[in-house]
């Protein structure tokens, strides 16, 4: 195997932190070529401004730098065309329909809902370390944080505060903590709004 194809190697098993893909698999890694012991990555990111930009770079820097003989490299980040987005797409719903039904009788999804009449019982806190706990046992679990004043739930999960979900096209990817995907009613809301500011814990019914 050459320097090169290596490098290809080691940079193909980077993953995509909103993906949750080798970035090999899902058509990211462009072309590779390694002179005088420095190597050339040219990669593709899915959207302009992707959140995870800069960590799947430094990510894909030091996989091509943990090759044996490798002394230097340069990566070179452009964006997917409209076309490769759409592929990708496919790729990702597995041939699934765009808008298809997830809790019809033949799903393996269910749904948990938290709620109570009260508020200042703990319904986010249980959510969060339910999600949590469900996902630690290798479920696959999405978390919907639905309330309207009192969203507490990124803060809950250590989400940063501002972060939005990522829309590639027609499909929304929602950030993701502990290995939970969350979405929150406070990801859409501007700043200057005052009920972005978010009323507590006791109000919050995902």
């Amino acid at each position: 195997m050459s320097l090169a194809d290596q490098v290809r190697t080691a940079v193909s098993a980077v993953t995509d932190p909103e993906l949750r893909r080798p970035i090999g698999d899902i058509d990211m890694v462009r072309q590779i070529t390694v002179e005088d012991g420095t190597a050339h990555v040219w990669i593709v990111l899915t959207i302009v401004g992707c959140p995870a930009a800069q960590r799947i770079e430094q990510d894909v820097r030091d996989a091509a730098a943990s090759v044996a003989g490798i002394t230097d490299v340069i990566v070179e980040v452009g964006v997917m065309t409209p076309f490769e987005r759409r592929a990708l797409t496919a790729k990702l719903r597995d041939g699934r329909a765009a808008r298809q039904m997830p809790f019809g009788p033949d799903s393996l999804t269910r749904v948990i809902l938290v709620t109570s009449g009260k508020g200042g019982v703990g319904k986010s806190t249980v959510t969060a370390n339910l999600a949590v706990a469900l996902a630690q046992q290798g479920l696959r679990v999405g978390l919907v944080d639905a309330d309207v004043h009192g969203f507490s739930i990124p803060g809950l999960l250590g989400i940063p505060a501002g972060t939005q979900p990522t829309r590639i096209d027609d499909m929304m990817l929602p950030p993701v903590a502990h290995d939970v995907k969350a979405v929150s009613i406070g990801m859409f809301l501007r700043e200057e709004n005052p009920s972005s500011r978010g009323a507590g814990p006791c109000c919050t019914a995902p």
